[in-house]
């Protein structure tokens, strides 16, 4: 395990909101839908958007280093090895995947960076592997 690694418990009534979420009307669903491991984040200590009581909220005076320059998600791939069921605890282990950059037309160059995150069980066997797609601009992009 890496120190970024976090413990993601697959609790029924965090899928059943989840489920509701997306419009699922099974009360008793002991297999998450397919998107649920974007739910992890939550439990990640290190997630930027994850309230904390040490720093501001997004905003003014939030203490980040506000940029010049754009970004934006630009997909999220799932690649599920076995179902994920509901009580169990999986360890979130993420990564930086691949790192590519082009030349874009508007925002100078992109780049384009995957953070990985294996989802591994109690046997230490990788369930899912979810990929976060994020896109950087090397100059500001407006209207």
């Amino acid at each position: 395990m890496t120190e970024d690694a976090f413990v993601v418990p697959i609790e029924s009534s965090h899928v059943l909101q989840f489920a509701r979420a997306l419009g699922y009307e099974d009360e008793h669903r002991q297999t998450p839908p397919p998107t649920f491991l974007v739910a992890a984040d939550t439990f990640d200590p290190h997630f930027d958007r994850r309230p904390r009581t040490d720093r501001a909220w997004f905003g003014e005076g939030d203490g980040r280093e506000q940029k010049g320059a754009s970004g934006f998600h630009a997909r999220t791939a799932f690649v599920f090895h076995r179902s994920i069921e509901v009580g169990e605890q999986l360890s979130a282990v993420p990564r930086i995947g691949d790192v590519i950059n082009k030349a874009g037309r508007r925002g100078g160059s992109l780049t384009f960076t995957d953070r990985v995150t294996d989802f591994v069980d109690a046997a230490g066997e990788v369930v899912a592997t979810v990929t976060w797609t994020n896109v950087s601009t090397s100059v500001e992009v407006t209207g």
